[in-house]
């Protein structure tokens, strides 16, 4: 019952389209009409904020269900609440609720001025056009930076760049793009033969670099610590996020650039820490939500919930006019809450 939730609640959004102009188009369709200067930005604005809205009325009843189902598995497994069964049985962490709690605080109070801070200067036109230029203008090829990769790992240690020659030498890494391709990067263990394996999906940008570094991070701690690696998910992304801003130093591009280069990647992972609090708190909220003594119909409490957490977190102007609809497009809130 639960996995036929999560099906349909794909096919919804797969098969979502907004009317335009008397014909009715999908997200992706509407983007290509965008991008070949068929419409405009505002128009194709405003379908961006149809179609969230859209997604976030398909799906309401179906998080609603989910969170009903997930609360009776619990229940029966002995748990008081969903939320202590996830924390103590998915993505073997090692720490509670409780524990979580006190870092929502924290954000707020703490990371999100410090985004804002950096985040007003990456928006300063001077540094916005130097920074564009250094990411599609530069370098950005595993080729062009094997030699640069080399000296990084032999800085780092004898056995960091071992395992980056062993990469090459087995070819442990698939790095590119195409039509048919999945649109994501990871390291995986291939546990026949006991090495890790890397794919990384290319976008001819030195944003390509970056996520070479990140998921480098990953096949190092697999080739030292092999299938133990994977016990504890946020010791894991500690070793990626490391080994990303180590390799700052060495990107081939001019100081300056370097530094804003840092200030943009600082950035991206203050907003992982935001979002993760976010989503973690809209969803303890919900789970915990009577529907019964709602005041308002489901999916404008949703909505209004999730819009207030945005702000709270400083990300409501990221999204302006469909922020408070995102909930909706997020896989995991109704495959894997928590």
């Amino acid at each position: 019952q639960l996995q036929d939730i999560i099906n349909q609640y794909n096919i919804d959004i797969s098969e979502l389209t907004i009317p335009y102009r008397g014909e009715n188009y999908s997200f992706y369709e509407l983007q290509e009409k965008y991008l070949s200067g068929e419409i405009t930005y505002n128009e194709y604005y405003q379908f961006v904020v149809s179609y969230y809205k859209g997604i976030s009325s398909l799906s309401t009843d179906k998080l609603f269900n989910i969170v009903t189902i997930n609360n009776s598995i619990a229940e029966k497994l002995g748990y008081e609440s969903y939320v202590d069964y996830a924390y103590s049985n998915v993505f073997s962490r090692d720490y509670s609720p409780e524990d979580i709690e006190k870092v929502y605080e924290f954000v707020k109070e703490y990371i999100v001025p410090a985004k804002q801070k950096i985040d007003a200067i990456l928006e300063r036109d001077d540094v916005r056009y130097m920074l564009s230029y250094a990411i599609n203008n530069s370098p950005h090829t595993l080729k062009d930076y094997d030699a640069v990769i080399d000296r990084f790992t032999s800085d780092i240690s004898s056995d960091m760049n071992k395992a980056y020659r062993t990469m090459k030498q087995y070819d442990l890494i698939n790095m590119g793009n195409s039509p048919t391709r999945q649109q994501v990067s990871y390291t995986t263990m291939l546990y026949t033969y006991s090495v890790p394996f890397m794919f990384v999906t290319t976008y001819d940008t030195l944003d390509d670099i970056t996520t070479f570094s990140h998921e480098f991070g990953h096949f190092y701690a697999f080739m030292k610590n092999g299938a133990e690696s994977d016990n504890v998910l946020d010791v894991n992304e500690m070793q990626s996020q490391i080994s990303e801003l180590l390799f700052i130093d060495y990107y081939e591009i001019e100081d300056k650039q370097k530094e804003i280069l840092e200030l943009s990647i600082i950035s991206d992972k203050l907003y992982t820490i935001i979002s993760g609090c976010l989503q973690d708190e809209f969803l303890r909220i919900v789970y915990d939500t009577d529907t019964e003594n709602l005041t308002v119909d489901k999916n404008t409490y949703l909505n209004s919930l999730y819009g207030s957490l945005s702000e709270e977190y400083g990300v409501s102007d990221m999204y302006p006019g469909y922020g408070q609809y995102l909930w909706a497009a997020i896989y995991h809130d109704f495959a894997l809450p928590f």
